[in-house]
């Protein structure tokens, strides 16, 4: 019943429970797997401390919550994430009703395993002097954007919403940079442009912090009225980072936009750091299967630590 523990249970001891299991047991545990193939995808996040895999017996069918436990107490250096197989025979225990579903399963059974280790903060990916100058630039802009137009919206009895609020974006602009050195992504310095005034203004049309599509309209009339020569990239970005990603196909494929695949590169970069940020309502609140750049999962103990690490 404490974390950490597994490394306790010997092997043998294992193997005398799964020997001794009731028929009833076995049933419960092949109706709760009905609906699985009989090799199933299974995952554990580890962090610094945890019980090493090929010691451990407790795995998750979720992804997610593999991300939770390797990330939940801001181990930020260490977690990692397990990727393995297993037959459905050789499950020991399953219990799927609750946000872990999680698998027992004796050490040593699961095949096809790998490790990936997640980027946190202390990692040299994060960050080199130049995104760094970009990113305090960006920052500057981020504040003052946001005091010019918090005003306008005090007006009309809007206020500033809590959670998207300026810090949110500068979580989103630092998670964004992140994601550009991390994957090594070459980026012009007119696309570069494009990707930040986008993160400063993709929010500033907010009236709420509920759930709400029009709001990336709602920012991008700010953010062209405010510009002599608004971008149409930019524009794009702005509007559709709160949209389907087939909406924004859509409309980018009937644009006149030139260079629309590195306009798409860039509204995955911005979907990716925007959703990151959700770890801010809990980890569980970001699904980590909807991220669009492989290297963007990598980065989500970097966004847990930027939740409390980024003040403005």
């Amino acid at each position: 019943m404490t974390d950490y523990g597994a490394g306790a249970y010997d092997t043998a001891l294992l193997q005398k429970l799964f020997s001794g299991r009731s028929g009833e047991q076995i049933q419960a545990v092949s109706a709760a797997l009905s609906d699985y193939p009989e090799v199933i995808s299974i995952y554990r996040g580890e962090a610094e401390g945890s019980t090493p895999y090929h010691r451990a017996f407790s795995w998750s069918i979720d992804i997610n919550a593999a991300f939770f436990f390797a990330c939940r107490h801001g181990d930020k250096d260490h977690a990692k994430i397990i990727r393995a197989k297993v037959r459905k025979k050789d499950i020991m225990a399953a219990i799927l009703d609750g946000s872990e579903k999680e698998i027992i399963v004796l050490p040593g059974v699961p095949f096809e395993v790998s490790k990936e280790q997640l980027i946190g903060p202390g990692s040299p990916l994060i960050m080199p002097p130049k995104y760094l100058d970009e990113y305090v630039k960006g920052r500057e802009r981020i504040r003052k954007t946001y005091e010019l137009h918090k005003s306008a919206r005090d007006s009309h009895g809007k206020g500033e919403t809590g959670e998207h609020d300026m810090v949110h974006s500068a979580r989103v602009l630092f998670l964004a940079f992140a994601i550009i050195q991390a994957r090594r992504i070459k980026l012009s310095k007119k696309e570069l442009e494009q990707l930040s005034e986008a993160i400063v203004y993709h929010d500033i049309g907010r009236s709420n912090d509920a759930v709400d599509d029009s709001h990336g309209a709602a920012s991008r009339k700010i953010y062209e009225c405010s510009k002599r020569n608004p971008d149409a990239v930019t524009a794009f970005l702005i509007e559709y980072h709160c949209l389907d990603d087939e909406l924004a196909q859509d409309y980018l494929t009937h644009s006149l936009i030139k260079g629309k695949s590195r306009a798409w590169l860039l509204y995955q970069i911005l979907k990716d750091a925007d959703a990151l940020d959700r770890v801010r309502f809990g980890i569980l609140d970001l699904d980590v299967n909807f991220l669009r750049l492989p290297i963007s999962h990598k980065l989500v103990p970097l966004a847990v630590a930027g939740v409390s690490g980024i003040k403005m």
